[in-house]
């Protein structure tokens, strides 16, 4: 039940679509729904139920998993019109450059890792498995627009999205004090374990309230889905609690910055 320091690193290296694998393989639902499955390829009803294009192993964590998201789950997903173009330049995207694509009847699903978050894209027209490619953009003008703006613009120059999700590896710590609290961990041994050496209970009981924040944080994550990880909404969601801001001060920019975290 200890903290696992290469799924923490994933989340602050991929931000959301890591956590929000972190949440889903811990649902029992999904659990047996994956062990339900007879084939690799998933059904469309599996697509709409799970927002996966490919059934990932709940055993593995984040660090492992580079989960091919939907556009209905990750509302970041880019829809591409690809279509042939002759030779390379530097505009021209090859499938050598993806590091997983799967394929569906409704087209073709890519996933670029290229050490930050990751880039989605659905090739919703043509292919860019027959050579090089030219890719156009379907944007709606909607409330999502300047992001995905900015992670075309960061994806056509070849370009990492460098950011460091302190905040949400908070949330990963706070499943996993959840996930010491089921094994039968106390209060005080999940705080030694989470926030590493103190007095007990803290002073104004502090340290023994944070964990308590932290186990009913990570029981809303848990309530509210994978999804919920992936939208628009987590922004406020994460302002609203302060407390992840105070793990991070205790825990996480100090991983952050440790040798093992480079």
């Amino acid at each position: 039940i200890a903290p696992d320091p290469e799924a923490v690193a994933a989340v602050m290296r991929r931000g959301r679509s890591a956590l929000a694998w972190e949440v889903l393989r811990r649902n029992p639902t999904y659990q047996a729904a994956f062990a339900d499955l007879a084939a690799s390829q998933p059904e469309p009803a599996f697509v709409a139920d799970w927002g996966l294009h490919f059934p990932e192993d709940p055993a593995h964590n984040c660090a492992l998993v580079l989960p091919i998201w939907s556009a209905d789950a990750d509302p970041r997903v880019l829809a591409v019109r690809a279509s042939p173009c002759r030779g390379r330049d530097e505009r021209s995207f090859e499938f050598r450059e993806a590091d997983r694509i799967v394929r569906s009847p409704a087209g073709e699903h890519v996933l670029i890792d290229r050490d930050g978050p990751p880039f989605r894209l659905d090739i919703i027209e043509g292919t860019v498995l027959a050579g090089p490619a030219s890719l156009r953009f379907d944007l709606p003008d909607d409330h999502l627009l300047e992001e995905k703006l900015a992670v075309i613009r960061a994806f056509v120059g070849k370009r990492v999205l460098t950011h460091h999700y302190v905040q949400l590896a908070g949330r990963l710590q706070a499943l996993h004090a959840a996930d010491a609290r089921t094994a039968g961990a106390s209060l005080r041994e999940i705080a030694e374990l989470i926030l590493g050496p103190g007095d007990w209970p803290g002073d104004g009981e502090y340290r023994k309230s944070l964990v308590r924040r932290m186990i009913s944080s990570a029981e809303q994550m848990r309530r509210e889905g994978h999804v919920a990880v992936l939208g628009s909404s987590l922004v406020g969601w994460i302002s609203q609690r302060c407390f992840v801001e105070e793990v991070a001060r205790m825990q996480i920019k100090s991983f952050a910055q440790s040798p093992e975290a480079v």
